[in-house]
């Protein structure tokens, strides 16, 4: 979290610093903050619009899954991990027109997670006899437990904005994004703790480039905006870890770690402004973000083992939220 403190303040610090330079005239040859007529030139659109501050809660659309194809011995691959994403998202957006059709939009999000309980599906299954006597029934019982889930999540972005066609802007940009899963306290099928110091982690650096549409209907009181990006190539390194889990030694710890071979990325953004006096604003706003990736995982356990397995991701999520913006022009 820390990290995520650090780099939200230099958003805001590259945000004012040339806000504050331009007002005072700083940075000779930068119109003024805000635009419009002024010393050094015609009127025109504002090099830096108003920052926009973003509040909002996320919910999965269908759980997160994280599983492995093959069963492997040792207990590290086989199986299926579903849980949910869910928190409140703070963030933050600055825009920077270059030109009046083309600009730059640096935005930073982070997530306050809302923990949850997850579950576990092995690939492997128990057999259970029921009854005796000539008469027998048999009963194939999936293996698997429950855990509990903290996740981590925020990105950054940059993109560059241009506008082709009334009322269309085409986009071009790069994310990066960390997302982590904690998984500790696994309870059986009866609610029993079955180890209360195995965990398991997950943990993905995702390098996101992206394209995509804009498009602006309304005027400068109100207005509603529709945003589309994604690739088919979504790069990340996803790291999978556990600790004295199903067959492990206790504290034992086992890494893997891999790039996607296969990813791709998808999101929405829809939003409705409106502006009042005195430089305010306020607003709401949609987000629906989906990320896929497909990797093999090899690992060497204890035992001098190596296993193997693929391994994929599904997150699927939907936010919704409210927005407000502040313009720092003064009379000064």
């Amino acid at each position: 979290m820390k990290r995520v403190a650090v780099l939200c303040v230099g958003i805001l610090v590259l945000a004012f610093v040339p806000v504050v330079a331009s007002a005072q005239g700083l940075l000779p040859g930068l119109p003024a903050f805000g635009g419009g007529p002024g010393a050094y030139g015609p009127p025109g659109p504002r090099i830096f619009e108003p920052l926009t501050f973003y509040v909002g809660w996320m919910e999965s659309v269908r759980r997160a899954g994280w599983s492995f194809a093959d069963p492997n011995p040792g207990g590290l691959f086989g199986g299926k991990h579903n849980f949910d994403v869910s928190g409140l998202w703070l963030g933050l957006e600055q825009k920077i027109n270059l030109t009046e059709t083309c600009g730059l939009d640096l935005d930073g999000w982070v997530l306050i997670p809302s923990n949850r309980q997850g579950s576990e599906l092995e690939a492997s299954t128990t057999t259970i006899v029921v009854g005796g006597g000539p008469t027998t029934t048999t009963i194939a019982v999936p293996g698997g437990r429950t855990w509990n889930t903290r996740s981590e999540w925020w990105y950054l972005d940059a993109a560059a904005t241009c506008a082709f066609c009334t009322p269309f802007k085409a986009i071009a940009g790069f994310r990066y994004e960390h997302f982590s899963v904690r998984f500790d306290n696994p309870s059986d099928a009866f609610g029993l703790v079955v180890s209360p110091d195995a965990t398991a982690d997950l943990t993905i650096n995702g390098y996101l480039p992206f394209v995509g549409l804009q498009t602006t209907v309304g005027g400068p009181a109100s207005n509603v905006s529709v945003r589309i990006i994604g690739f088919p190539w979504a790069p990340g390194d996803v790291t999978h870890s556990e600790t004295g889990v199903s067959g492990l030694g206790l504290g034992s710890r086992i890494d893997s770690s891999r790039s996607w071979n296969q990813s791709y990325f998808m999101e929405i953004f829809a939003e409705y402004s409106r502006n009042f006096a005195a430089g305010m604003g306020i607003g709401a706003f949609f987000r629906w973000n989906l990320l896929h990736g497909q990797t093999d995982l090899s690992a060497t356990l204890p035992s001098g083992l190596a296993v193997s397995s693929d391994a994929s991701f599904d997150r699927n999520t939907m936010t919704f939220g409210g927005s407000f913006n502040l313009s720092f022009n003064t009379p000064l």
